[in-house]
């Protein structure tokens, strides 16, 4: 079992420019904000539609390093990683742990990125806002 992670998170070639637009775009809630941030979203978005896909060709510069990512963030990676296999072994291959993470971020831009440019409910942040309320009810 391999027990050390990898140094980079990746995005699969054909997503890149997904990530990128929504770093980029002006009207985007994500215009200037950090790639791990966009990254940990497309994956939540990946897992809550429970859609995970293999990455394909992964882009040649990676996405984000692994050593921006905080104690929460990689949190979140690993209890995904578990609720996605039902074992806490998991945990103890972390490159399977990041891979599954790549595998929800790519099943989960396209959510993202419809929400974010989607005109027909207000902006973003009044969306995420009814969708946790939504995920909260249904914990609770």
């Amino acid at each position: 079992m391999k027990r050390e992670g990898p140094k980079v998170i990746n995005v699969g070639k054909k997503d890149k420019k997904d990530f990128d637009l929504l770093r980029e775009d002006k009207s985007s809630f994500f215009c200037g904000r950090e790639h791990k941030e966009i990254f940990l979203m497309a994956m939540v978005y990946g897992f809550l539609n429970n859609n995970s896909k293999p990455l394909g060709e992964k882009h040649s510069g990676g996405h984000c390093r692994v050593e921006t990512l905080n104690e929460t963030d990689i949190t979140l990676i690993k209890a995904i990683a578990v609720k996605k296999t039902g074992s806490l072994d998991i945990l103890l291959n972390l490159k399977e742990v990041y891979s599954i993470a790549e595998q929800y971020a790519t099943g989960g831009i396209s959510y993202l990125k419809n929400d974010v440019f989607s005109k027909k409910h207000g902006h973003y942040d009044k969306k995420l806002e009814e969708l946790l309320v939504e995920l909260h009810k249904k914990i609770s």
